[in-house]
C-alpha cells in the first residue's frame, strides 16, 4: 500500500511539471495517469496535421478497402496505438459515469442504441481525442458543463 502511495505521489508530481499533461486533466474522466500516458503516447501533437490522423494514429477509424468504385469500411483498424487505444477506452467509462449531461455522453447513448455498447465507446474515444486534438493544439481547456 505504501508502495502505490509513493508511486501516485510521483505520477502526479510529473503530471504537474508536464504542461499539456496538466491540460488534459481538466476534462472529466483523465486524471494523471490518464493524462501522462496520452501525452506520452501522442508525443508532439503537431505531427498529426488534423484531429483524424491523430485518430487513424490511435486505431480508431474504420479500415477502408477500395477497389476501383467500390469502397467498403469495415471493422476498425488493428495496426495502431494500442496503449493510446486503451487508456482512452478507460477515460471513456469514466467521463460517462462522471458527465451525465453533455455532448460525449450523449453521443454514447445516442450510438449505443443504434449499436452496441463497445463501438458506441470507440465513437466517442474518437470524439475526445479530437477534442484532446484541439485542446494540445490551441492550449485551451475544455468547457465542461458537468463540473
Amino acid at each position: 500500500m505504501e508502495e502505490k502511495q509513493r508511486t501516485d505521489n510521483k505520477i502526479s508530481q510529473l503530471c504537474k511539471m508536464d504542461e499539456n499533461a496538466m491540460l488534459l486533466t481538466s476534462v472529466k474522466g483523465i486524471r494523471y495517469y490518464s493524462a501522462m500516458v496520452i501525452v506520452s503516447e501522442i508525443g508532439d501533437i503537431r505531427r498529426f496535421p488534423n484531429p483524424k490522423k491523430l485518430c487513424s494514429y490511435a486505431g480508431l477509424v474504420p479500415r477502408t478497402v477500395q477497389s476501383g468504385n467500390h469502397v467498403y469500411h469495415g471493422r476498425i483498424i488493428k495496426e495502431c496505438n494500442q496503449n493510446l487505444k486503451w487508456i482512452l477506452n478507460q477515460c471513456v467509462h469514466l467521463h460517462i459515469r462522471f458527465c451525465k449531461e453533455n455532448q460525449i455522453t450523449k453521443l454514447y447513448y445516442r450510438v449505443m442504441k443504434k449499436k452496441e455498447k463497445n463501438k458506441a465507446t470507440i465513437a466517442v474515444s474518437r470524439k475526445m481525442l479530437t477534442i484532446i486534438w484541439h485542446m494540445l493544439m490551441k492550449g485551451e481547456e475544455v468547457k465542461c458543463k458537468c463540473q
